[in-house]
């Protein structure tokens, strides 16, 4: 999982003979050169500036002069190894860990700390006039420098936070919460993931299950989630596959489980919403009753649903001219306008699907005519009918069973 940093001789720069004169320079710098940078970083993260002048004022203290005395050092040395200095940005990384803040914050310390000193360089450069071409040299030798120190901090971090099972599992359950609450932004989505060591996917799908399963044993390992909710939610990255689903059921049990939408993790707010609403729909009956139900399949009763209002006032406009009718002849009629929508006005097809005689389906489609009118050859009226019978709306559900008593 971690990669140590190992200084190859094609990262080496080699320098002028005056380089052993020029780090003499620098050396006299150091002391002031470290109060500064620690006074910037502090300025500039001031979150830092607490801890820095408290209980780690004097870890961070060594780490600083002694990054910056290294790079004086290899400025006559490049290839002599420095295995205090690797160590101490190692622990540096390994500090981040309790803050629960990755490395973004050390990573910025780490380039406040490369412009203050490049500053100061500068300051030394013109008061020895050194020439254009070592000042060059030196440059990509300090932040390629940096770039070894940012290397071995996030390898210190990366086995830390390997370590810490209990801290990792806190953290995942954070980025759950987070991803399903759609509270932060991508950047800090990446950040939540590194910290949680999950790989962030460019699409997630949410499942939820009954309030009731509280264990995530059997679970892939990849699976993030997030019991604190109405229903257990899992995030889970990609699509359900068919492994996935076995995997469901196997460490779920008999609990019903309903699959959102494939989403960027951006929208992983609304797969949660549509799964939860494809589970709520499986527990009233209005979609077929199932183990796993994938909201893919309901999407019609889904939308619909999701507005309820409207659907109710939808149900009652179009199926207004039935309210005359008995209990019996609306559940003919409803499933003689149903089977007319389905199968185009096919006679034929309407009887066998009726499984009456097409002299019967004439006669009720003379009936549904007369009820309806003119309105029966509105396109937008058919559409809007079909919508309200195929969205199986718990009005709708109630009469065809009081009907069939």
């Amino acid at each position: 999982m971690t990669q140590t940093w190992q200084r190859r001789d094609a990262d080496v720069v080699e320098m002028p003979m005056r380089t052993p004169q020029l780090a003499a320079l620098f050396r006299n710098e150091i002391p002031s050169l470290c109060e500064e940078i620690i006074d910037e970083v502090c300025r500039s993260i001031p979150d830092y500036a607490p801890l820095i002048g408290g209980p780690y004022r004097d870890p961070v203290q060594r780490a600083v002069e002694n990054n910056v005395l290294t790079f004086v050092d290899h400025l006559i040395s490049p290839r002599k190894p420095a295995p205090l200095r690797d160590e101490l940005c190692r622990s540096l990384g390994r500090l981040q860990l309790p803050f629960d803040t990755g490395l973004s914050r050390l990573e910025a310390s780490f380039r406040i700390g490369v412009r203050v000193a490049w500053r100061r360089m500068v300051q030394v450069f013109r008061r020895h006039r050194v020439p254009a071409t070592m000042q060059s040299a030196l440059a990509d030798l300090l932040f390629g420098y940096v770039e070894e120190m940012t290397a071995l901090a996030r390898d210190g971090y990366l086995h830390a936070l390997t370590a810490d099972v209990a801290g990792v599992d806190r953290r995942r359950r954070h980025l759950a919460r987070t991803l399903l609450g759609g509270q932060a932004n991508p950047r800090a989505l990446a950040q939540l993931a590194e910290q949680a060591s999950w790989c962030l996917p460019d699409e997630v799908t949410i499942v939820v299950a009954a309030a009731d399963v509280a264990s995530s044993t059997g679970l892939d390992s990849d699976i993030l989630l997030d019991p604190t909710i109405e229903h257990l939610a899992l995030v889970i990255p990609g699509e359900v596959t068919d492994h996935r689903e076995q995997m469901l059921v196997a460490a779920l049990g008999d609990a019903r489980v309903a699959i959102g939408p494939t989403v960027g993790p951006d929208d992983a707010p609304a797969s949660l919403r549509w799964a939860s609403e494809a589970l709520r729909l499986a527990d009233t009956g209005a979609v077929a009753d199932s183990t796993l139900v994938r909201s893919d399949d309901h999407l019609l009763r889904l939308w619909l649903s999701s507005e309820p209002l409207i659907g109710e006032r939808l149900r009652r406009r179009q199926l207004a001219p039935f309210d005359s009718l008995t209990t019996t002849q609306r559940r003919r009629m409803l499933e003689t306008l149903e089977a007319w929508l389905t199968h185009r006005g096919n006679v034929p097809r309407m009887a066998a699907h009726l499984d009456v005689h097409p002299q019967t389906v004439r006669y009720r489609l003379r009936v549904l005519r007369e009820l309806v009118g003119p309105a029966l050859d509105d396109p937008e009226w058919r559409l809007c009918t079909e919508l309200t019978l195929r969205a199986g709306s718990p009005a709708v559900r109630h009469l065809r069973a009081v009907a069939t008593r």
